[in-house]
């Protein structure tokens, strides 16, 4: 989540408040949570 703060103009803390979603669309697609915020995290870079 880090990560993906960094590279976007999210904070942590906002990162840690979409916690739910991320795990939603993790779920939905068969993947890990930190998998679908890796994806994003390159998406966003």
């Amino acid at each position: 989540m880090t990560e993906t703060a960094v590279v976007t103009n999210y904070t942590i803390k906002d990162m840690w408040k979409q916690l739910p979603e991320y795990t939603k669309r993790a779920n939905s697609l068969g993947v890990t949570t930190k998998e679908a915020y890796e994806s994003a995290t390159l998406y966003y870079q």
